[in-house]
């Protein structure tokens, strides 16, 4: 009965995420755009993240809550509406992949947060040397209190459903429950939860800014030669920042040809000023950055090396390693939950080959 009771409360969660996200998350948006609006780069990229989520269709929102009920139902042991609603559920499914047979992973909701800081670099620099002899000292909740604040992005949370999967689970749970197995279908259900996939993407503010910085100083009337190198200056500032709280690396290649560009460009001001060229690369490579920044990341694949060093990291090496210690910073759970989509996937194709 307890495992019930969770079953239950997941339902209600996605279920309110599913339905009532997309009045909600216009709201929030609206809200942040508002709130940074004096910041016109920060408003650009939260727009950018609006207008590239694209709404599921109504057939796969209408069968996923028909899906819900019939969880709910079984719970109830009422199984004539479990029935008639995976039914219901498979008739949506079918109509959804009939449009476009192609359908995979589909966003349901999304959203976006801000978390900005106004602190320069001095102030972040001196906060981390505090949470160094904090942690040296054992202090940890301390070092926590200090290191938390410190984060300057543009978080966007995805979720999808993996509609080359899930409508698998939904057959599944029909057939079980059509042969009087009603465990067999709430397993079938709830392994369907299980496939929903979350993906969370992780933009730097400092790189929106030191870009903003960059594409203004372009602007500029080439007689405004030291206008032009102070808004060089502070965008290095910001890569700085970028640095400090753990966005890039000092030692990366993109850290240091980002460098390099901004001062040849400020010794070319200096000089015969013809910059226009490297501007224009300089600009392409922060577009380059950032773009990565947003499309990094791990929705529907659980490499194995990934897999083995979330199990035993210190046996795993390099990029694997690391991308994996990204997931389960992030959430463990999820990344259990695309092992499982994967196990379902083969037992879901036999069942369909049966």
């Amino acid at each position: 009965m307890k495992k019930s009771f969770a079953i239950s409360a997941i339902v209600a969660t996605i279920l309110f995420s599913v339905t009532l996200q997309a009045k909600s998350s216009n709201m929030a948006m609206a809200q942040q755009l508002k709130q940074h609006a004096g910041k016109a780069y920060i408003s650009k990229e939260i727009q950018s993240q609006k207008n590239a989520f694209k709404k599921a269709p109504k057939e796969i929102v209408n069968g996923l809550n028909d899906t819900l009920k019939a969880l709910q139902a079984l719970q109830k042991n009422d199984i004539k509406t479990a029935k008639t609603s995976l039914t219901n559920a498979t008739k949506a499914f079918d109509s959804a992949l009939k449009t476009d047979p192609k359908l995979k992973l589909v966003p349901l909701a999304q959203e976006v947060r801000v978390n900005a800081i106004e602190s320069s670099n001095k102030e972040i620099s001196g906060a981390i040397k505090l949470a160094q002899t904090a942690l040296k000292e054992h202090h940890l909740q301390e070092a926590r209190e200090i290191l938390i604040p410190l984060t300057d992005e543009i978080d966007t949370a995805t979720q999808y459903i993996p509609m080359d999967l899930y409508p698998f689970a939904t057959k599944k749970a029909l057939e079980r429950l059509n042969k009087g197995d009603k465990e067999g279908a709430l397993i079938a259900l709830t392994q369907g939860l299980d496939m929903m996939v979350s993906d969370e993407v992780v933009i730097p503010i400092p790189l929106l800014s030191a870009e903003d910085l960059v594409v203004a100083a372009s602007q500029l009337d080439k007689t405004k030669k030291k206008e032009a190198v102070k808004l060089l200056e502070d965008a290095k500032a910001e890569l700085k920042k970028a640095i400090l709280l753990g966005y890039s690396n000092r030692d990366s290649a993109q850290y240091k040809a980002l460098s390099k560009q901004i001062e040849t460009i400020q010794k070319e001001i200096k000089g015969k000023n013809e910059v226009e060229k490297l501007y224009s690369e300089l600009k392409n490579s922060f577009k380059s950055l950032i773009h990565k920044n947003r499309t990094q990341s791990y929705k529907n694949s659980v490499p194995k090396k990934e897999a083995q060093a979330l199990k035993n990291p210190s046996g795993v090496k390099g990029e694997s390693a690391a991308k994996a210690k990204v997931e389960e910073t992030h959430s463990k759970d999820i990344f259990e939950a695309k092992e499982k989509v994967q196990a379902f996937k083969k037992e879901a194709v036999q069942d369909e080959k049966k």
